[in-house]
């Protein structure tokens, strides 16, 4: 248990810039990403998140990003942010995904045409799936696109806080807290990109950011 825990201190101190933030499947230049759980080229989804062998295995962080989502329906999820944990594997320690935790984002369009944001918090207890907490934004306009932000702030132990914020402001729409999310920074699964007929969502796009 010393021994790991002392190289996950050695490994969570070393930082790559290039490296340090990967979008899977990848879009910029820099391909940085060496994990074997590739998404599909061309996936409606990409998963966000911080080198696995560095800066993913912090205990600390955050990130964010810049989101537009056209629906094609009243409901559709719109993102995820997914529990990490610290997993070995032979001689080598990386942050994966922990799947008991994780937060869904909900895009809602009233009858009326207004667009809410819902985060709900789920989690696995005694094998069974509770929802933890749910919180929703007001009305963020009534426009086929929805603009938004998103990030999360991540402390181990005492958890994850997401926000949502109004498009173009640094205003808060929404917030939501969980403890004891994961062990190691979590991921952020956006859609990117033109969507199957059944997601409830047209098309969608984001702009990473991260806050350190």
């Amino acid at each position: 248990m010393k021994t790991l825990f002392a190289m996950l201190i050695l490994l969570s101190s070393f930082a790559n810039a290039d490296c340090d933030l990967i979008e899977d499947p990848p879009i910029s230049e820099v391909n940085c990403n060496l994990d074997s759980g590739y998404l599909p080229s061309g996936s409606e989804w990409t998963r966000l998140y911080y080198n696995p062998t560095t800066s993913g295995l912090n205990s600390t962080g955050s990130m964010s990003a810049a989101a537009s989502v056209v629906m094609s329906a009243n409901d559709a999820l719109i993102a995820k942010v997914e529990a990490s944990a610290p997993m070995l594997d032979r001689a080598s320690v990386s942050a994966g995904t922990d799947a008991s935790a994780w937060i869904d984002v909900v895009l809602h369009r009233s009858s009326a045409g207004a667009n809410t944001i819902e985060l709900i918090a789920y989690r696995y207890v005694a094998g069974k799936l509770v929802v933890q907490g749910s919180v929703s934004t007001a009305a963020l306009g009534s426009s086929a696109t929805t603009e938004f932000g998103i990030d999360y702030s991540y402390t181990m132990g005492a958890g994850v806080t997401v926000h949502i914020r109004a498009a173009g402001t640094n205003q808060i729409a929404a917030a939501l807290s969980v403890a004891e999310f994961g062990q190691t920074l979590p991921s952020l699964k956006l859609r990117r990109g033109t969507q199957p007929a059944d997601s409830g969502v047209l098309s969608a796009n984001f702009t990473q950011h991260t806050i350190n």
